[in-house]
């Protein structure tokens, strides 16, 4: 019943304190890639995933999931590989894990062989999945664009926010000065993509301005006066 009701919380279209009611679940950066060679597949799951021959790793990373003789038993050359690292560090990154397998598995109705495990040697602790090219019922494994893009975001934000709760006031305002400063792509250079080729100051709001400066700092924006341009590739180079 607990579980309901915040699954109901979150969907929520009331207006929010914050702004977007979206804003109040945990976020969670990720990315999936996939690979056509069994070699590296086998490289993958035998150094890369539990960090063997890593400097500064001395006891190999603990490998959860499906049993990893039966992985290793039924490799194929195609693999997918996925990065889950969620904003706080609060969560339980092997309970989100298994949480994110069942929900794809629910809805896509496949049966993974999939491992997991976590790595620690970044100050942002994060969590790295593969999955094999063919399911335990022979099919194979195929994921559709907005699947990717949207969906599977979706399903790791509320899962990490029914875990430890929505982000607070003060998370929400730490997470923006983090993102001001972020060497990548993120949601304030979404909107300034959107907005005039010239930006003017007193047009926006304190967050997109400190974006602006540090943008300018690295050399991905001009200021002047009043006014600021983005370098035409600047999404490029963040992206990259």
């Amino acid at each position: 019943r607990h579980r309901r009701g915040t699954i109901d919380r979150l969907s929520s279209d009331k207006a929010s304190p914050y702004g977007n009611p979206n804003n109040l679940k945990q976020r969670v950066m990720f990315k999936m890639s996939y690979g056509n060679s069994l070699d590296k597949h086998k490289k993958y799951i035998k150094l890369y995933m539990p960090q063997i021959g890593k400097d500064g790793v001395e006891i190999p990373k603990e490998i959860f999931g499906t049993d990893l003789d039966d992985y290793q038993k039924h490799m194929t050359p195609f693999h997918l590989k996925f990065i889950i690292s969620p904003e706080s560090q609060k969560i339980d990154l092997k309970l989100l894990s298994e949480a994110f397998i069942r929900h794809l598995e629910k809805i896509t109705g496949y049966d993974f062989y999939w491992l997991g495990t976590i790595h620690t040697d970044t100050e942002h602790h994060h969590a790295h999945l593969a999955i094999n090219g063919k399911d335990k019922n022979g099919k194979k494994v195929r994921f559709p664009k907005d699947m990717i893009k949207n969906t599977m975001r979706e399903f790791l934000s509320n899962i990490a926010t029914n875990m430890i709760g929505e982000r607070t006031k003060e998370e929400i305002e730490e997470s923006k000065k983090k993102h001001t400063q972020a060497k990548r792509w993120t949601a304030f250079d979404e909107q300034l993509k959107e907005m005039p080729e010239k930006l003017f100051i007193n047009n926006l709001n304190s967050s997109l301005i400190s974006r602006l400066q540090f943008l300018s700092s690295i050399k991905l924006a001009n200021k002047d006066g009043m006014f600021y341009s983005l370098k035409p590739d600047f999404e490029e180079v963040l992206k990259a």
